[in-house]
């Protein structure tokens, strides 16, 4: 687990599994002690901060079990994080991990750096558990400074203030309702993030549990579906997933909108529609890679055609089904079987139109009490409320963008579609 290793064979190219938060403290006693005995062995006093850091760092090592070691921490050692900054040099020099990539951009708030967890941290949150509050700047907005005057405008206009309004009693709201994940609580906890200078580009939501795998393959080959075991209220939880959305918003906006006998876009695309099931996953993560690049994408992603799956991860046929055909091919079905990816588009004004769906539903559903919590294009809800939730989202999908999605359903978590 040398840093030098990973410098020198493969600088850049780490993808950390988790990234180490800003807002979590201990949800019970054990954890309590626990954070305070690390707190103690790195010499540090117990205040809120320092314990804030630390139960930070250790849910990071909880959320890491049985998948690739490595995580991201922001590396910033001055402004409001400083204290944490503290925390993480203390850890790193007591050899609870090691630095293995540093200076890449942080969507969030600048500079970050990749670690390796080190075999001693391993299993050092065993038994904790913790709880994540709501974050004091609910809403960003990417590539502009606070001094600037375009952040003034945004920051100011009323677009942006209704956002920050909704998003803050979403979170009192949920601060009601806990979702119980892999041993995190949250309470609200929500950020809704925008992109690119502008609130019609991006803003989904990004809570702490959105890096988790749907399943964790253990070394004994057991397996642990996190939110198959997740809870709201205490109640077990079923997912509202607006399935196939990237390709519903585009379909819409074109008004070339699929036949009514078609249940599943995705079958629109003849290797998927000829596949034996890991072909529409294949699709969706082409047709992902699609949209980000505009439309413009010309060759399959290295992550497909290269596949390699993770420490914890189920083995997936990506590489079979790339080397079956040409990028050229493959994505010549994708634009045949969906004409409007070949007409321009801006593939985050498309993440946009969709973090508005799922908002919107959340803040309905939140003002006849039911709670939701989002991942992307889904919605956690009590099994209770699924149907409800469900008629919400269709409804708003229609006003919204005009027809109603065809692949909108309730599964029992985790999903197995999306």
């Amino acid at each position: 687990m040398g840093k030098q290793h990973h410098f020198t064979k493969f600088p850049g190219q780490i993808n950390a599994s988790y990234f180490v938060q800003s807002h979590i403290c201990a949800a019970d006693d054990f954890t309590q002690a626990r954070v305070s005995e690390i707190c103690k062995i790195i010499k540090l006093p117990l205040k809120k901060s320092n314990l804030s850091a630390v139960a930070s760092f250790l849910q990071a090592c909880q959320s890491l079990e049985n998948r690739e070691p490595y995580f991201s921490w922001l590396y910033r050692n001055g402004g409001p994080l400083a204290s944490q900054a503290t925390v993480r040099k203390r850890l790193e020099a007591e050899g609870y991990f090691n630095l293995a990539f540093k200076g890449f951009s942080n969507c969030f708030d600048g500079q970050a750096a990749i670690f390796e967890l080190s075999e001693k941290s391993v299993s050092l949150a065993d038994g904790c558990t913790f709880f994540c509050s709501s974050p004091k700047a609910p809403v960003s907005v990417s590539d502009i400074k606070d001094d600037d005057s375009l952040a003034k405008e945004i920051k100011q206009s009323e677009a942006y203030l209704l956002i920050l309004e909704e998003t803050k009693e979403l979170n009192d709201f949920l601060e009601q309702h806990p979702f119980s994940i892999h041993g995190t609580i949250y309470n609200g906890g929500l950020r809704r993030k925008f992109n690119h200078g502008s609130l019609k580009s991006g803003g989904r939501f990004y809570p702490g549990y959105a890096n988790l795998p749907k399943q964790i393959v253990r070394s004994d080959r057991s397996m642990v579906k996190p939110r198959r075991l997740a809870t709201i209220d205490g109640e077990s939880i079923a997912e509202v997933d607006l399935s196939a959305a990237f390709l519903s918003i585009l379909a819409a906006q074109s008004g070339q909108w699929w036949p009514e006998d078609v249940d599943d876009p995705y079958q629109l695309i003849p290797f998927v529609a000829a596949g034996k099931g890991d072909e529409r996953d294949f699709a969706k993560v082409l047709v992902s890679s699609i949209v980000m690049k505009n439309g413009k994408l010309t060759k399959v992603p290295t992550s497909l055609r290269l596949y390699e799956p993770k420490k914890g991860e189920e083995y997936k046929r990506f590489r079979e089904i790339a080397s079956t055909q040409t990028d050229k091919e493959l994505i010549g079905q994708i634009h045949g079987a969906y004409p409007f990816l070949s007409q321009p588009f801006n593939g985050q004004n498309v993440v946009f139109w969709e973090s508005e769906v799922i908002a919107k539903t959340m803040w309905n559903a939140a003002q006849i009490g039911i709670p939701a919590y989002p991942l992307h294009d889904a919605l956690f809800v009590r099994r209770r409320d699924a149907k409800q939730v469900q008629g919400l989202m269709e409804g708003i999908f229609r006003d919204l963008l005009g027809y109603k999605p065809c692949l909108l359903y309730t599964s029992p978590s985790p999903r197995d579609r999306g």
